[in-house]
């Protein structure tokens, strides 16, 4: 799935990838919100663990229960998966 030119990839309801990721902005069990060049993705759910972040690629495991992006200016909220 692509978002505003950002690579989000989820397998089945426990597993999300987000490509190009400058940082992890908050990290929880709940939701994990991560810096993409144009604005944040968040991940939510339950049990959420970010299990690999190298070069840009961060992978979150648990139970996804949606995924969405938004702008820096707290706009433009697209949801990716409920």
């Amino acid at each position: 799935m692509t978002l505003d030119g950002r690579l989000i990839e989820i397998r089945g309801r426990s597993r999300v990838t987000v490509f190009e990721c400058r940082k992890i902005l908050s990290y929880g069990t709940e939701e994990i919100v991560l810096c993409v060049a144009d604005g944040t993705v968040a991940v939510y759910g339950e049990a959420l663990l970010c299990v690999s972040y190298n070069a840009g690629c961060v992978s979150v495991e648990g139970r996804i229960d949606g995924v969405s992006f938004r702008d820096p200016k707290g706009g433009g909220k697209a949801d990716a998966d409920k």
